[in-house]
């Protein structure tokens, strides 16, 4: 039985609430079923909505709020996208590195850890779901380089900032010289700014505009043999990232 527009966007719009509330934990299947929607007629309006760019496949038949919605406005967040995606590169990152690898978002002027894969020391502390300071972290200063200049005033006039290691920047505006540096060269250094014997490397993840939404890092007890090289591996992967999330129209499961 055919249905009527009206009817077609009530069940999208049905869709796409259950989906984005449900955080690709399902699938769209499960999903279309508990709303007692026929299975191509889901599919069928998941397709619809992933070429809008409101959903993104993650994978399994699950899906997740789509950057369309995050450029409307809407009060979705790339967070789940980010997470279903990036898990398996970030997995691969450590294992090809053998290093701690990392996922993180600016959120609440700190570092909040969305990812974490691989393990070489309890000197790496960090956890997904924790948050860490953004200005002595190599996350936080890729993330910090990229605010607009009236944000990243109003971070530094936040402070006071404080030490963690002898190594450790906490003067506002040396903490801005280094940004600048972050901006020109396009990673950030943490060398035991954070914590003793602990080095880390980052790059930020664009968006279509060019705006970094997210940064990935990779972690070390000791100075990094071949630093350009590890650089290289994080630029490829958050390159995977941004063209899973931005770029490519993933295709249903």
């Amino acid at each position: 039985m055919r249905i009527s527009g009206t009817q077609a966007i009530d069940k999208a719009l049905g869709l796409l609430t259950e989906i984005i509330a449900d955080q690709g934990k399902s699938s769209i299947a499960d999903i279309g079923r508990q709303l007692g929607i026929p299975a191509a007629t889901t599919y069928r309006l998941v397709s619809a909505l992933v070429r809008k760019d409101l959903l993104i496949a993650v994978g399994k038949g699950r899906h997740v709020a789509g950057y369309g919605l995050v450029q409307l406005g809407y009060s979705a967040t790339l967070n789940p996208a980010l997470q279903a995606i990036g898990q398996p590169i970030i997995n691969r990152l450590a294992r090809q590195s053998e290093l701690v690898a990392h996922l993180g978002i600016f959120e609440h002027d700190m570092v909040t850890y969305l990812l974490r894969a691989g393990q070489i020391s309890s000197s790496v502390f960090t956890e997904a779901g924790k948050q860490l300071e953004a200005y002595c972290s190599a996350i936080g200063k890729v993330l910090l380089a990229s605010l607009l200049p009236e944000e990243l005033s109003a971070y530094l006039q936040c402070g006071p900032f404080i030490s963690f290691t002898p190594r450790t920047i906490t003067d506002p505006a040396d903490i801005a010289d280094a940004l600048q540096s972050v901006k020109k060269q396009g990673f950030a250094r943490d060398v035991q700014e954070v914590a003793d014997g602990l080095f880390c490397l980052a790059v930020g993840i664009q968006d279509t505009d060019g705006k970094i939404v997210a940064a990935i890092s990779v972690s070390s007890n000791q100075p990094y043999d071949d630093e350009v090289h590890i650089i290289n591996m994080l630029r490829q992967s958050a390159e995977e990232i941004y063209q899973a999330v931005f770029v490519k129209k993933c295709g249903l499961e």
